[in-house]
């Protein structure tokens, strides 16, 4: 008898224990605020620059990006601006547009011409200007595969004509770094010529 009270009260305390267990998970909160850190100072300072050195790849990887991304950009634009300057001088050879000041004078002969000692020099330079962009001009359309019957065709100066052969003379380049060169040689050379025949 005393073995069964005592089973029975065990059981009920147990049962007490658990309710008392329950109530207290409810009255509990589910979240911790944490209202304050004590850190001591220097190892404050350590963690801060553990920090600053594990963000220092992310930051220079960042700035390569960056960099790439306008080196792109940039050369796009740049290449972009060159290209459409180079095909308005191709259009206007093509139209019939260019027109050169004294091109009925033949540099090729190294001869000044009747009126070179009337002009000015600011003259002579200009009309030297426009002979060489011709010049450019026409090799560029050599190195863009113009046929040169067409090109010639374009023509209403021996001056115009010879300046054509020339170019369609030269080596045609499929580089644009090399065509640059050729190009700027070419422009060059009879800017010179100019300048020399017009003294």
């Amino acid at each position: 008898m005393a073995g069964a009270m005592a089973g029975v009260e065990a059981a009920r305390q147990q049962r007490e224990d658990a309710g008392a267990q329950a109530a207290a998970k409810r009255a509990s909160p589910d979240c911790v605020v944490v209202t304050g850190v004590q850190i001591p100072f220097l190892s404050l300072i350590w963690l801060m620059t553990k920090i600053i050195l594990a963000a220092l790849p992310a930051l220079i990887l960042a700035g390569f990006i960056v960099l790439a991304i306008t080196s792109v950009v940039g050369g796009a634009i740049s290449g972009y601006s060159d290209y459409t300057e180079r095909a308005a001088r191709s259009a206007a050879l093509v139209s019939g547009q260019v027109s050169v000041p004294g091109a009925d004078q033949d540099v090729s002969e190294y001869e000044a011409p009747p009126a070179a000692a009337s002009r000015s020099r600011e003259e002579v330079m200009e009309t030297c200007k426009s002979i060489a962009s011709f010049a450019e001009t026409a090799i560029e359309s050599h190195h863009r595969g113009m046929p040169l019957s067409s090109v010639l065709e374009l023509t209403d100066s021996q001056l115009l004509s010879d300046i054509v052969m020339d170019a369609y003379s030269k080596p045609r380049y499929s580089t644009a770094e090399v065509q640059d060169r050729a190009r700027a040689e070419f422009r060059d050379k009879y800017y010179l010529e100019c300048m020399r025949a017009s003294r």
